[in-house]
């Protein structure tokens, strides 16, 4: 099943660290990223002192760091479900694909 939805990505990161014990270098491009598909603010009915939006962090290959050039912006991924092993869906970023970049301006207050 292909599916298609909107993100924010607030930021993206390029990280290479260094396993000592192995030697092994793990390199890839973090992100955090919210829905475009729904900017309503968070409601935690058992916290309500918690306000806004939670950013997910995901880390994807090195090689999509170009898929990212810039950052606040509104990005689409292309993804794909599968079931795994255990018939479990799992869902897997296909491809990312640049729309826009987002600015951000202060409200004048009167």
């Amino acid at each position: 099943m292909e599916m298609k939805q909107n993100f924010i990505i607030l930021s993206a990161a390029p990280y290479s660290i260094l396993k000592k014990e192995t030697g092994e270098i793990n390199e890839g491009v973090s992100i955090r990223y919210i829905s475009a598909d729904n900017l309503n603010p968070m409601i935690d009915e058992e916290m309500p002192e918690n306000k806004g939006y939670k950013p997910v962090k995901a880390s994807f290959p090195l090689s999509y760091l170009n898929k990212f050039p810039h950052a606040p912006a509104l990005y689409c991924f292309h993804m794909s479900m599968k079931p795994d092993k255990d018939m479990k869906p799992v869902i897997k970023v296909k491809d990312v694909e640049f729309l826009n970049t987002l600015t951000v301006s202060a409200a004048k207050t009167a």
